[in-house]
């Protein structure tokens, strides 16, 4: 998701869009869509808790990039590109504050701050790297084929996420629902 976020801006520069434009959709509402989804899947989770928000929030991943594959693929125009970058950064907002919660809650006693640490680096690098890839295809693909590669990936995502919900929290040797503060 992170990846579709990054090229989301030149994808609505060469759909026509001027740069002015794109800033104030996907930088500001996009930014203020994405800080409300957060703050709301921060509630959701301690409501629901996290394994069924993270399987869940990794199904609003998959339909925020199939939305946006299904808008570039078939030219569905301005307003529709809008909205599909909305759901991205919804999607975008609601996942980070449960991943990082996720992070936190996944630290040993008295070494917290290093598991953290080795966590977001990771994190960071598959940042890096995908993006890297998405480049890649999309060079070679274009984005219809470059947004597809990246559903197909999501939907891997949710697969893991679906299938390790129970095993993520029975590991660690707390037994407690983490409660991530809003980002």
């Amino acid at each position: 998701l992170g990846a579709v976020w990054l090229y989301l801006k030149p994808l609505m520069l060469d759909q026509g869009f001027a740069a002015d434009r794109i800033a104030l959709i996907v930088g500001i509402a996009g930014g203020l869509t994405g800080a409300i989804a957060s703050m709301l899947a921060g509630r959701l989770t301690r409501l629901i808790g996290s394994s069924i928000c993270l399987p869940l929030l990794a199904l609003g991943n998959l339909l925020a990039i199939g939305c946006l594959t299904l808008v570039v693929t078939v030219g569905l125009g301005d307003n529709a590109m809008i909205a599909a970058a909305m759901l991205v950064a919804l999607a975008m907002g609601a996942s980070a504050g449960l991943m990082f919660g996720l992070m936190m809650y996944h630290t040993r006693p008295g070494l917290t701050a290093m598991d953290y640490g080795l966590q977001s680096s990771l994190f960071v690098a598959s940042r890096t790297l995908v993006p890297i890839l998405a480049g890649v295809l999309l060079d070679r693909l274009g984005y219809s084929g470059m947004l597809a590669c990246l559903l197909a990936g999501q939907m891997l995502v949710l697969l893991l996420a679906w299938y390790s919900r129970k095993r993520i929290f029975s590991l660690n040797h707390c037994t407690r629902q983490p409660a991530p503060e809003p980002a």
